[in-house]
């Protein structure tokens, strides 16, 4: 991801990358994905085209402290989750380029709904993102996480929420690989790469 950064303009791409593993609810979660692409060299771009509308007004833009970028809250929570996720689909469709978003540990997120009261939730969520996949093709989704998305679909019985996507298998980093890496990173991603191989759907 941070390679097509480097070469976004060329490509013609907007990559964005979001962690999603410590989302409370569906509503963070959505949230989370509006200040990861606000955040991109493309944000501006985004929130001019959406700052006049009803999502524009639903959404108070927050600089960080020291300048460092934006992070987003919603004013107000009357709106579905879903339909503020659709909007910022739409939104992005309409803008030049296309858009990739990474997201990272889904099936963490996932996990920390797996009761059996919140089945329901889980079940709605992944058709969600299913039909927003297949609508907003301007939008491709990379997910990953180091647990396998579609082990977890499998034992929830909901595993055509995700056939539309390929799946594949990263194994652990070789050692010069890992230690080219930034130190938080090469400690976080190697370790957890070399317990088990992580697995992206896309």
């Amino acid at each position: 991801m941070r390679k097509m950064g480097e070469d976004a303009v060329e490509r013609s791409m907007n990559p964005v990358f979001v962690d999603v593993s410590d989302c409370a609810d569906e509503l963070r979660f959505v949230e989370r994905l509006y200040s990861a692409v606000l955040a991109n060299n493309s944000g501006d771009l985004l929130w001019n085209h959406i700052k006049e509308s009803w999502l524009g007004k639903a959404i108070q833009r927050v600089q960080k402290a020291g300048g460092a970028g934006f992070s987003v809250e919603f004013r107000s929570v009357e709106a579905a989750w879903s339909r503020l996720g659709e909007e910022l689909a739409g939104a992005l469709c309409k803008l030049e380029g296309r858009w990739l978003i990474q997201i990272d540990e889904l099936p963490v997120f996932l996990l920390n709904h797996d009761e059996p009261a919140a089945r329901d939730r889980v079940r709605e969520f992944l058709y969600w993102l299913r039909r927003l996949r297949l609508e907003f093709g301007g939008v491709r989704r990379f997910l990953a996480g180091s647990i396998g998305l579609d082990t977890i679909t499998t034992r929830l019985n909901m595993a055509d929420s995700i056939n539309d996507l390929r799946i594949e298998t990263l194994g652990a980093f070789d050692g010069p690989t890992a230690d080219a890496l930034p130190g938080g990173a090469r400690r976080g991603v190697s370790n957890r790469s070399k317990r088990r191989g992580a697995r992206t759907c896309r």
